[in-house]
């Protein structure tokens, strides 16, 4: 497996190596590498290794390489050097794959493609494409390199022997756009905890809010096009609820900015982001979920979230944008919609939400029960098979 990420906060990648692990697969992995003096390769067990690569090529490496910057390049030019930066890291990525001579190789997202596929081709064997979201229509992309994306996208399904995706939405967007076809869906659910979870500090006590006071919690990447700033926003019409902001990302001052104007600093909590094992135990502390994510592209229309899933595993009601893929998730959960909805970028419309939320008990409890039912359906212990299945197909080909 290569993912362009340190891999350890990777909660779709940890659960797909499980599974694996679990069907008899040893699995390699090639990821980034977080810490500069950290070990390059690890040994996890008999069935795991993770071989770690630097986040950045060195400048004597670059300037070999014919690359040069200064400070009056334009922005493309230096996204253009740093694609140069990661193309080289890449290579010795290709290396090392080939080098440990795969049965398979499996990618995940469009930011891998470029070393999974020439690392395909070398060891002649088949890929496997794990598109994480509908690249094609992001509203972060740039849109001068969505063409140069969409060329390695539809190159790499021409070649890929199974796409994997997180949604239907995606699918069939994917599938439509591409003319292939149709993906392997295989969900962002978690683990259902059929255990006792470890004792967490409950939320309340960590942060000095008073014992009945309800808590709403956003646990994610702090990142433009979220509506974190919308939700803030709200938060002064609503003054009998607290906000924890769970996680780190490019927002984080400017949130900690609005939250301070605003005069919101006792009651809007900016915390770090919780390690995988004590993520569901510390959510379960809060009294809802939110995830007020914005419209605007295709990929957030289909997208269907780890946190919204990992929500309803805490047994939380949820607040959420009017999206088609969450709405569609929470109204087929079975025993109920564990929810409410508002209309995404509409601020009237989400206080008004996060008020009745706030104000009503009863409801919450009532939406509990229907997020704990909701858990027990939207588990990866009930899809796992869809992964090992494409396994199982491609290497009875071989």
């Amino acid at each position: 497996m290569i993912v362009w990420n340190t891999f350890d906060s990777d909660a779709r990648v940890q659960k797909e190596i499980a599974t694996l692990n679990k069907a008899g697969y040893t699995v390699h992995v090639f990821c980034r590498r977080a810490d500069p003096d950290g070990p390059a390769r690890e040994q996890r067990g008999p069935e795991l290794i993770v071989e770690r690569f630097p986040r950045k090529a060195g400048r004597d490496t670059l300037g070999a390489a014919g690359f040069v910057a200064t400070p009056q390049r334009r922005s493309g030019v230096r996204q253009l050097l740093h694609m140069a930066r990661q193309l080289l890291i890449q290579q010795q990525m290709v290396r090392a794959m080939v080098a440990m001579r795969p049965s398979v190789i499996h990618a995940h997202d469009l930011n891998t493609l470029i070393p999974a596929l020439q690392a395909a081709r070398l060891a002649r064997v088949p890929l496997i494409y794990d598109a994480h979201e509908f690249n094609m229509d992001r509203i972060d992309q740039n849109n001068w390199l969505r063409p140069v994306f969409r060329q390695i996208e539809g190159f790499a399904l021409t070649r890929a022997a199974r796409v994997i995706v997180p949604s239907p939405g995606i699918a069939k967007a994917l599938a439509r756009f591409y003319s292939v076809r149709r993906p392997t869906v295989l969900a962002n659910w978690p683990v259902l905890d059929t255990g006792l979870s470890p004792a967490i500090p409950d939320l309340r006590a960590r942060l000095g809010i008073e014992p009945s006071r309800p808590v709403a919690l956003y646990q994610g990447g702090l990142q433009p096009h979220r509506g974190l700033e919308l939700l803030v926003a709200a938060m002064p019409e609503v003054p009998d609820l607290d906000l924890v902001l769970m996680g780190d990302g490019r927002l984080r001052e400017a949130l900690k900015k609005q939250i301070a104007e605003l005069g919101l600093l006792g009651r809007v909590h900016l915390v770090p982001p919780e390690p995988l094992e004590r993520l569901l135990p510390t959510s379960m502390t809060a009294d809802f979920g939110v995830h007020p994510l914005e419209a605007g592209c295709l990929n957030h229309a289909h997208a269907s979230p780890n946190k919204l899933f990992e929500y309803l595993h805490a047994r939380l009601p949820v607040v959420v944008s009017n999206l088609p893929g969450m709405c569609h998730a929470l109204r087929q959960a079975p025993g109920g919609n564990p929810g409410l909805m508002f209309a995404s970028g509409d601020r009237e419309e989400l206080t008004r939400v996060l008020r009745r939320m706030t104000a009503d008990p009863a409801l919450r409890a009532v939406l509990s029960s229907r997020a704990r039912a909701a858990s027990e359906a939207y588990c990866w212990q009930a899809q796992e098979h869809s992964l090992s299945d494409v396994y199982e197909e491609l290497l009875e080909k071989m």
